[in-house]
Order: structure tokens, then C-alpha cells, then sequence
């Protein structure tokens, strides 16, 4: 599972050059997500985006999903893990 994240039109990732407070934000609302995708073990992308034109205070209703999987069921699985994840439902 291959995880990006995109930030004002930009990739984000560890070596941004952006504000720490930045950094820090985008990180505690995506690492959540970011495991629970892993764990699928899925040949398939996902992107997160953020709306949010100061990214030290964005929020999770400003995270959008795009979704590329092989096929409607890996698809399908991606989609469910996210809503899973954003809901806390847990097995």
C-alpha cells in the first residue's frame, strides 16, 4: 500500500520544509489512517489531501481521499478501512 499525502497542491512527507506546527498537525491526523491502510497489504494508492490553507490547524474534515486499486473489491476494502478508521470502529 503506497500512502501520499498532499498539502497545499504539494506532496507532504517527512523532509517538507514547512512550520514544525505543520508538520506535527498533518501528521497526528494522518498516522491513523496511515497504519490501518498498511495493514491491508494491497497492491493500491491512496492520496490525502487537505483542503486547509493553514495546515497547523487543519482538521480531519478537512482531509480528502482519492483511491486507485487494482479493482472494485480492493477498492471496496480501502473505502471500508477509512470509514472504519474515521468512525473508531475497531474489530
Amino acid at each position: 500500500m503506497k500512502t501520499r499525502i498532499s498539502l497545499y497542491m504539494q506532496e507532504f512527507n517527512e523532509s517538507w520544509p514547512g512550520q514544525s506546527g505543520t508538520k506535527t498537525r498533518i501528521a497526528y491526523l494522518t498516522n491513523k489512517y496511515i497504519h490501518a491502510l498498511n495493514q491491508l497489504d494491497l497492491d493500491a494508492e491512496v492520496t490525502i489531501t487537505f483542503s486547509s490553507e493553514d495546515g497547523s490547524k487543519a482538521t480531519e474534515e478537512e482531509m480528502d481521499f482519492v483511491v486507485q486499486a487494482k479493482n472494485k473489491e480492493e477498492e471496496d476494502k480501502i473505502w471500508d478501512t477509512i470509514i472504519r478508521t474515521k468512525n473508531n470502529i475497531t474489530d
